[in-house]
């Protein structure tokens, strides 16, 4: 049997034919992960102003971002992340900054909200250390 010709819209795209797959997206904020951007107000609150590429890691109550939560309402930098906040299964959140953007959301840091994900932070971090050593 043969096949009908092509036939073609208004756009140009062939009504009979797939049309070619769509490249992924890459993936976003993995899940047990808070990406957020904070504000200088934020990080003197919250008592981790010493950041940067010289201190990567940091940890923080739990009860402290809540805290600022309940205390600043809508205006703090933590509101959008409330819920998984609260879902964390640890009380010292491990907070990571975020230079390289490595999600792509434009957020300069990241909450650990799984204790299974803090752990991965900080085992690629020993590993790090031990290669640069290494080297």
């Amino acid at each position: 049997r043969a096949q009908p010709a092509p036939h073609y819209t208004r756009r140009g795209i062939c009504a009979r034919t797939k049309p070619p797959p769509v490249a992924m997206a890459e993936p976003g904020v993995p899940a047990g992960v808070e990406s957020i951007f904070l504000t200088g107000t934020t990080l003197k609150l919250i008592g981790i102003e010493d950041m940067g590429p010289a201190l990567l890691f940091k940890r923080v109550d739990k009860e402290v971002i809540l805290h600022d939560i309940q205390f600043r309402g809508a205006i703090s930098d933590f509101h959008a992340s409330k819920k998984g906040i609260q879902k964390a299964d640890y009380d010292s959140l491990l907070v990571r900054y975020n230079e390289d953007d490595i999600y792509g959301d434009g957020n300069n840091f990241a909450v650990a909200c799984l204790q299974s994900i803090a752990d991965q932070w900080l085992g690629e971090l020993e590993l790090a250390k031990a290669a640069a050593e290494a080297a």
